[in-house]
């Protein structure tokens, strides 16, 4: 009986074992994105030619903190903050990021904006973010314009020219997102996200001969078992783009094989 117990708990165990897995992952996810935002915070100061003071770094890991438990609490925690330091830009966009967890995305667009207008490259990144999912062509070219701000206040940092180049794709402005791909790559040459950005682009775009090169230089840099062709032809897929998917396989036998 107690064996056929234990294999009647099997699958309770597993979606135990599932729910701790992903509430770690979430906590870890949490503390890297504050140590991020405070790391960011203090270069921004520094800068700015200000000292990172003590009570401002305490008010900012405080509303970090806030943010884990009660978004609402996070946001009046920093309004209160910002009487004292009304110009604190890392506890402006600290207070959006509040805004978004609480789902007042035109709130925190409203104060991202505002950031974005004293050329605060944090606040502009994040801004052409949540503007990303918007299909009208107004809003299309101001994500453009974000990205290329940030792009020349942030030119070692290819998260923005990768971003551009999905910016300029969906604008049909094709060699301008070529050169952001590649630009992305040449920042950051053993990240694989950045490969499939431009292997997709190449293969959407009937270049398909272009990213076998593309995938033997990925291969020269990887140290894990990332798979960007892989990748490109599960997306193709997804996108129901079934035909690229199927050049792109036929131009790579050997991947296909392996």
């Amino acid at each position: 009986m107690k064996v056929v117990q234990a294999f009647g708990q099997e699958e309770r165990e597993a979606d135990r074992f599932g729910d701790a897995v992903e509430k770690a992952f979430s906590t870890s996810k949490k503390r890297i994105r504050a140590r991020t935002l405070m790391t960011i915070a203090a270069i921004e100061k520094v800068r700015a030619g200000q000292k990172p003071s003590s009570s401002g770094s305490s008010d900012f890991a405080r509303v970090l903190l806030l943010m884990n438990v009660d978004a609402a609490k996070a946001i009046a925690f920093a309004d209160t903050a910002l009487k004292a330091k009304p110009a604190d830009k890392a506890l402006r966009l600290l207070k959006a990021l509040a805004l978004i967890q609480a789902e007042k995305e035109a709130d925190a667009i409203e104060l991202l904006r505002g950031l974005s207008n004293q050329d605060y490259a944090p606040a502009i990144y994040k801004l052409a973010s949540e503007l990303g999912d918007a299909e009208d062509e107004a809003t299309q070219k101001e994500i453009v314009r974000l990205l290329e701000r940030y792009t020349s206040l942030e030119p070692h940092d290819p998260r923005g020219f990768r971003d551009l180049g999905v910016a300029y794709s969906a604008a049909e402005n094709l060699a301008p997102a070529e050169a952001a791909y590649r630009k992305a790559i040449a920042l950051s040459p053993a990240d694989s996200n950045n490969y499939f950005h431009l292997s997709y682009f190449l293969t959407m775009n009937d270049r398909v001969a272009e990213v076998k090169p593309l995938l033997v230089a990925f291969d020269a840099h990887k140290d894990t078992d990332e798979d960007v062709f892989a990748t490109t032809i599960k997306q193709l897929y997804f996108a129901s783009e079934p035909a690229a998917a199927e050049k792109l396989a036929a131009n790579e036998p050997a991947r296909v094989k392996g």
